[in-house]
């Protein structure tokens, strides 16, 4: 019987796994992954309030320090459960210099972080943008998806990283339905 529960714990672990942001996992309510933020120095920026709301999912929108950067950070989270989705860290106003130099930086701890993990080269045939599939911790599964992408914007560039926990995703898209 205690194989039995063992089992069924292990197995239940393995499908709570979740990605992780800033050491935050993406697991919880809105208003917890919020004060996280905000213990990290994230402060609100109610420009979201005028983004259109459209299928299931809402968003926040903070400031705050990424990887050196002065970032925009979105996060979109399940209207119904207010279970966090995602999020989106965009670093605007990057000359092309910054940018390569960020976009490269940012790449290859990627790639060291996840280096046994499914790396999709040129998403979307855009030399400049790259996605991982990020792994469980034993390696039979993914909990979700990062994309980098490079974008210019006449002369200046925005390096964006989004973070995708499937579970989450995939819960929301199911009460959708």
């Amino acid at each position: 019987m205690s194989i039995f529960l063992l089992m069924m714990s292990c197995g239940v672990y393995a499908q709570m796994e979740h990605m992780q942001f800033l050491g935050i996992p993406i697991d919880g309510k809105i208003s917890a992954f919020q004060k996280e933020l905000k213990k990290m120095g994230f402060v609100s920026n109610d420009i979201a309030k005028d983004i259109p709301k459209e299928g299931f999912m809402d968003c926040r929108m903070y400031k705050g320090s990424f990887a050196e950067e002065l970032v925009d950070l979105a996060v979109f989270y399940d209207r119904n459960s207010k279970m966090v989705i995602q999020t989106k860290v965009k670093m605007n106003g990057l000359s092309k210099d910054q940018a390569d130099k960020k976009y490269d930086k940012l790449f290859n701890g990627l790639k060291e972080k996840y280096d046994k993990s499914n790396f999709d080269k040129n998403v979307l045939d855009n030399p400049d943008r790259y996605g991982i599939g990020v792994p469980n911790s034993d390696k039979t599964n993914f909990v979700g998806y990062i994309s980098l992408a490079k974008i210019a914007y006449a002369d200046k560039y925005s390096v964006v990283l989004e973070y995708c926990d499937y579970a989450n995703f995939n819960d929301s898209v199911d009460r959708e339905q």
